[in-house]
């Protein structure tokens, strides 16, 4: 398995680039070699071309100097002398119409340099012939001229040649020079391009070694973007706001987990208490049963602590896979009135709802939760002889069901948090036979996972908590 992982694994950013880099550098550089190696190439064709256009036209002056009835043997040395004062190594050979060779360098044949399609009178650099000989190099033309203008005319072909020894052993050496020189700054380039790549990324090595120092106890560190590459500022933003939502998070649970404890305790000691007093002596019928429905209150208050617990792991912020229907909230909340009316009789309360029929996108189940616990909650902490009111109004896209009760207020700074889990506005109450504590943040939890809001307001003696949530037209379909 760790081996197929690494196989997978891709390669180091550095080597990425460095290839990557390297790569185009090297081409860039051997693409300008090759284009300097052929303009100079070209360069020595074109002025060799201009050098054999220059033979030829000095032979081709000299024939038609030349006199019918001159000698061939003075004919030669004369166009001998006559190429013989141009510099350079030249050769020639002219060859009259009837393909007969008149004159010519002595012990040379160029007349590969012959073909039927001669050019007329000049020289072109693409029409010149490489070859070589033994050890030596040369590079020639023909061209096709004419000569006579007295009694008649005559048709020759002048092929010319010129040693190219000297040249090519420049050529060979300026090319020796410039392919080490173009691979000596390929690989500087490819050390530069590694160096830079390297140390480019050291801001990232620092972010790795600031990672690697977070544990659970020190998620107090944070990046400072400003120290950073303008690059790397989106990621030093981000992981240091992940890192808040992490501390957050953790001090949650380790609170949560504090909360949990404390919350079990009291019903456990309580269960421990009275068993150890049930064993310390003999008791009746009676009073063994009075002590095991004592114990049963405990086993409920702790089954339902549970429960609302394992509710909340499941639904914080989701619906899962529950069903999200049109519902009328005036219905729901008269028929949650019915399970409470007698709860409400027996604490001289009355149940109140005002506001028309209005239909909501919810799932049933998990908003009659909300709404009992809010009715619950209400309904425990208004005194005798008053009423708690449920009000239903719309606005915008979205239902309003807000639960208000008379009461003591809450004090401001408590507000915002009275959602939280096992929080206390009074941390030294016990809230024996006061619920789980996690009532509002049941509500808080469903709220959320429905795209909803939920507030709290309390002044007055009127203690007001309200939910949003969208109206069927912009309901969410998550779940359905």
């Amino acid at each position: 398995m760790a081996t197929s992982l690494a196989a997978r694994r891709p390669i180091s950013l550095v080597l990425r680039l460095t290839i990557a880099i390297s790569a185009a550098v090297t081409v860039i550089f051997f693409a300008l070699g090759i284009v300097i190696e052929r303009s100079i190439d070209r360069h020595f064709a074109e002025q060799d071309a201009d050098e054999l256009n220059a033979v030829v036209s000095a032979i081709h002056q000299r024939l038609n100097q030349l006199p019918e009835t001159a000698p061939p043997d003075i004919s030669a040395a004369a166009i001998s002398q006559t190429v013989a004062g141009h510099h350079g190594a030249f050769l020639f050979n002219v060859v009259d119409a009837k393909g007969r060779l008149r004159y010519g360098s002595p012990g040379t044949d160029l007349s590969r340099l012959f073909s039927p399609d001669l050019r007329d009178s000049t020289v072109n650099e693409d029409a010149l012939v490489n070859w070589l000989e033994g050890r030596d190099r040369f590079r020639g033309a023909a061209v096709r001229v004419r000569t006579g203008a007295k009694t008649s005319a005559a048709d020759w072909r002048i092929a010319v040649a010129i040693n190219m020894n000297s040249q090519s052993m420049y050529l060979d050496r300026f090319r020796q020079i410039l392919w080490l020189t173009t691979a000596i700054a390929c690989l500087f380039a490819i050390l530069f391009t590694w160096a830079a790549t390297y140390y480019g990324i050291a801001p990232i090595r620092h972010i790795t070694r600031k990672i690697r120092g977070i544990t659970s106890d020190r998620l107090d560190v944070r990046l400072e973007p400003q120290a950073f590459p303008v690059e790397l500022v989106p990621l030093a933003t981000s992981f240091n706001d992940m890192l808040e939502r992490i501390g957050d998070g953790f001090s949650r649970l380790s609170n949560f987990s504090a909360d949990i404890a404390h919350e079990l305790r009291t019903p456990i000691t309580n269960l421990t208490t009275q068993t150890q007093v049930a064993l310390a002596q003999a008791r009746t019928d009676a009073q063994y049963r009075e002590i095991l429905y004592s114990n049963q209150e405990e086993f409920d208050r702790m089954s339902k602590m549970v429960g609302d617990m394992l509710f909340l792991a499941r639904a914080d912020n989701t619906l899962g896979d529950k069903e999200v229907a049109v519902l009328e909230a005036r219905a729901e909340v008269e028929a949650l009135f019915e399970f409470f009316e007698a709860l409400a009789e027996e604490r001289s309360i009355a149940l109140r709802v005002s506001g028309g029929p209005i239909t909501v996108s919810a799932n049933q189940l998990m908003l009659r939760r909300a709404l009992s616990n809010l009715l619950s909650n209400a309904i425990r902490h208004t005194l005798a002889g008053h009423a708690v009111t449920v009000n239903l109004t719309s606005q915008g896209t979205w239902c309003k069901i807000s639960v208000t009760n008379p009461g003591i207020d809450i004090p401001p700074e408590h507000l915002p948090k009275i959602f939280d889990r096992f929080y206390r506005v009074d941390p030294s109450r016990q809230r024996n036979g006061d619920g789980s504590g996690l009532g509002l943040a049941i509500v808080k939890s469903i709220v959320d996972a429905h795209g909803g809001q939920v507030t709290a307001r309390s002044s007055g003696g009127l203690t007001e908590v309200e939910i949003r949530l969208p109206l069927p037209d912009e309901a969410s379909t998550v779940g359905t």
